[in-house]
């Protein structure tokens, strides 16, 4: 090998660690807000108190032999709407993308096909009557999501998102056992869960930031 392959593979090395480089600083700037998270568990939390107190939103009302359509429909668009409604008026901003690595915007670009999936379980398993496997198939959905997502992040989201995918699992094993309120305490999990990614993520900003200072 004469000195001039050399030099260029030495080159090569030198520009892929530089791009590596780029992604671990990229990875930095693209955290979620903490904050948000955290406000988005407390609501998450409160999913079954509002179910109760509306009835399971349908206010008592009886919609007959296409219950389960128009249910699903209600589900469907009123979370949808509170979420990003609730998102939108939150004053903690998300970190800015612009400067990111391409591949970890490409990454993060992820989470509304995550979220339409989702909710499109909730109104198609609703409307076939698998009431009891909307839960399991949601919390396994999050897990994905958030494994992805725990690679850019911190370790605590991805623990967190292997909980979302075993106890997903676990839910759809038991759905048939009829467990009274077992939804609720799945519900529950769920939003102190994001709680808790949320005060990680916000205490990992905090000292990045007193270290840049």
């Amino acid at each position: 090998m004469n000195t001039t392959e050399s030099t260029n593979l030495q080159q090569e090395a030198i520009n892929q660690i530089a791009e590596i480089h780029k992604v671990i600083e990229g990875s930095n700037k693209a955290l979620f807000s903490g904050e948000r998270m955290m406000v988005m568990g407390i609501l998450i939390t409160f999913i079954p108190l509002m179910e109760k107190m509306t009835t399971y939103l349908t206010f008592g009302h009886d919609f007959g032999s296409d219950a389960g359509m128009i249910i699903a429909a209600i589900h469907t668009v009123f979370y949808w709407s509170l979420f990003t409604i609730v998102g939108r008026l939150l004053p903690f901003k998300k970190s800015t993308q612009a400067s990111s690595h391409p591949l970890i915007q490409k990454a993060f670009s992820l989470s509304r096909p995550f979220m339409v999936s989702i909710f499109g379980l909730i109104f198609v398993l609703s409307l076939v009557g698998q009431f009891q496997l909307i839960h399991p198939m949601s919390l396994i959905l999050l897990g994905l999501m958030f494994s992805l997502y725990g690679r850019f992040t911190i370790p605590a989201v991805t623990y967190i998102a292997w909980t979302y995918i075993f106890l997903g699992l676990i839910y759809a094993a038991f759905s048939n056992q009829n467990i009274q309120g077992l939804w609720i305490y799945m519900t529950a999990y769920n939003g102190l869960s994001y709680f808790a990614m949320g005060w990680f993520l916000r205490k990992e900003n905090n000292q990045r930031h007193s270290q840049l200072a």
